[in-house]
């Protein structure tokens, strides 16, 4: 059960991580029609968005794996992403 629930929690990680790609590619097809300066303003905010759902990704993946005592492994992997943490 453990390890299902592990699986399940791993794939929703997954899905959601390809939801935000597609609206990632939906948002640049937006942008592609939008003039000069609101598009460089709407670029600055996607990017600092981009940085924060990463962020937030990593994490969520280490409170899964916290979740199914496989904390060491995700510990060691987000050591290794973020050296500074």
């Amino acid at each position: 059960m453990k390890k299902l629930l592990y699986g399940m929690g791993a794939l929703t990680w997954i899905v959601i991580n390809l939801t935000i790609i597609y609206g990632i590619g939906r948002g640049a097809a937006w942008l592609i029609t939008q003039s000069l300066g609101s598009f460089l303003l709407y670029l600055a905010l996607g990017l600092g968005g981009l940085l924060l759902l990463i962020v937030l990704s990593l994490l969520s993946i280490g409170l899964i794996g916290s979740l199914f005592d496989d904390h060491d492994k995700w510990t060691e992997r987000l050591e290794r992403w973020f050296p500074f943490m």
